[in-house]
């Protein structure tokens, strides 16, 4: 996966992970290149849009994932540009981002956060990207 901001992520697909990824991939408005972003939810109908599917996609990990994603803006604000470097599936570094990557990479240092599941993904710890 490549973009013109500068994202340059590489990984492997089996066909179970792209089956997951085709079923969760529809929202409108969105666009998930990566393959956790579309999993660990109750996807979107594609037939009675906004209404849900009644099939729960299982979270997936992606330890092949490398590469970097280059990013302005999130859902909650935009912000100098950020890398974030992506090494065995893990988030490995963060670069740039102004406040905003400070924030970041004060919760990439927190020990407490590494035992924790924050999203639906069968491995714990907060540094693997969705």
């Amino acid at each position: 996966m490549s973009d013109p901001e500068g994202s340059a992520l590489a990984f492997d697909v089996s066909p179970e992970v792209a089956d997951a990824w085709s079923k969760g991939v529809y929202q409108q408005g969105h666009l998930f290149m990566f393959p956790p972003q579309a999993t660990g939810i109750w996807p979107y109908s594609v037939i009675s849009y906004p209404a849900f599917e009644n099939t729960y996609i299982p979270g997936i990990h992606m330890p092949t994932a490398n590469g970097f994603i280059a990013t302005t803006n999130d859902h909650i604000s935009t912000h100098p540009r950020m890398e974030l470097e992506i090494r065995n599936g893990r988030l490995a570094a963060i670069r740039g981002g102004g406040h905003y990557g400070d924030l970041m990479r004060i919760a990439l240092r927190r020990q407490s956060l590494a035992g924790r599941v924050i999203v639906d993904t069968p491995v714990r710890g907060v540094h693997y990207p969705n």
